[in-house]
């Protein structure tokens, strides 16, 4: 994939054809996510209608996308976004809507769901590619096997970084973790205040 849930963002302008420019139903903007087949697979993403991004296509070399069910409420209420065509911002020439899927948090787990967009990683490769790898065993040992399989296709091809999907979204929740605990520090102080304060009240009453 191009980006990761929570951790990268990309946006990009959409524009539905055959609908006046300017309007607001005739795009705006969205989240944009050049992947392979197995991305939803691997992440785990439902396709609610149509279908994913298939070998097919890149056999046909039918340019095609698939979007959420934010975009389809947003700029396809009253009919079926399948087969539906839209143009992306960049490279222009339109891409035939194949699937939706569902919501995908990217800006934050409190954060409401934005349009998104999926192309397939083929119709717009990128110098830089983030591959997702779904397991149930141990990280540490995976990376290291990731690493020598990497070494193994090419030596001179680095890996930026490694990371577990806990960690990604561990770090996302990091601002909110930070304002919690200094919220939680700052009314620990107030309570020890409130208790000195009353304590020496009721001391100078006594005496």
């Amino acid at each position: 994939s191009s980006s990761v849930p929570l951790a990268g963002k990309q946006d990009v302008g959409i524009r539905i054809d055959g609908r006046p420019a300017g309007s607001p139903e005739s795009g705006g903007t969205a989240q944009y996510f050049a992947v392979t087949t197995a991305y939803a697979g691997t992440m785990g993403i439902p396709v609610t209608r149509g279908r994913f991004i298939s070998e097919d296509d890149l056999v046909s070399k039918r340019p095609v996308v698939v979007i959420n069910e934010t975009m389809a409420k947003q700029l396809f209420s009253n009919q079926n976004p399948i087969g539906q065509r839209l143009d992306i911002s960049g490279p222009t020439y339109l891409r035939e809507i194949m699937g939706v899927v569902s919501n995908v948090k990217r800006d934050g787990l409190d954060a409401p769901a934005s349009p998104q967009v999926y192309e397939p990683y083929w119709q717009t490769p990128s110098y830089a590619v983030t591959v997702l790898v779904r397991t149930t065993v141990d990280t540490v040992p995976l990376a290291a096997e990731m690493r020598r399989q990497v070494s193994i296709a090419d030596k001179d091809l680095p890996i930026a970084n490694f990371r577990a999907m806990d960690e990604v979204v561990g770090r996302s929740l990091g601002p909110r973790r930070f304002s919690t605990v200094l919220l939680t520090v700052f009314s620990g102080l107030a309570l020890v205040l409130a208790f000195v304060g009353v304590y020496g009240l009721m001391a100078y009453t006594v005496t």
